[in-house]
């Protein structure tokens, strides 16, 4: 009756058809009073509980074991960082197995780190091939096979240094 502030005898239906009308009304607008107040504490509630979780998830030492994924009982700040991440839910874990994936094959001598100029092109290379796919008038993805030929070419160069 307070939301609708109908009932303090102000204006008082007389037929019965506008006693249904309000009734129709009053239960609409208790019904729209009661989900925007609702919305309201959930989004409040929300956002305190996720600070708990993510204060909480970033002061934890506790499991960061976890985060020594190859078991060589160290953890390098990029583990901690991506393990902290996925434990926030901060990023899409399938996500990170496909630039995981996707890592592993830029590294193909296996060391875990990626040798630019080699594995990955350098400054100096992008700008050599920007400049050769500006004069083409290509974009991107032609910059990307002309690194790939590049990086076949340099591979069958030292493949025939090596006989």
């Amino acid at each position: 009756v307070t939301t609708t502030s109908v009932g303090y005898g102000d204006i008082t239906p007389v037929t019965q058809r506008g006693r249904v009308v309000v009734s129709v009304y009053m239960a609409v607008g208790c019904a729209t009073v009661a989900h925007v107040l609702s919305a309201l504490v959930n989004l409040w509630l929300k956002e305190v509980v996720e600070r708990g979780i993510v204060d909480e998830i970033l002061d934890s030492t506790a499991l960061v074991h976890r985060a020594d994924v190859g078991n060589t009982g160290r953890v390098t700040e990029a583990d901690f960082l991506l393990y902290k991440l996925l434990e926030m839910q901060q990023v899409d874990p399938s996500l990170v197995e496909r630039l995981s994936a996707h890592f592993e094959c830029l590294d193909e001598s296996n060391l875990r780190r990626l040798i630019v100029g080699r594995d990955v092109p350098s400054r100096q290379q992008v700008r050599n091939l920007e400049a050769m796919m500006a004069d083409k008038g290509q974009g991107l993805q032609a910059l990307q096979l002309a690194w790939e030929k590049e990086r076949v070419q340099a591979r069958i160069a030292e493949a025939l240094k090596g006989e």
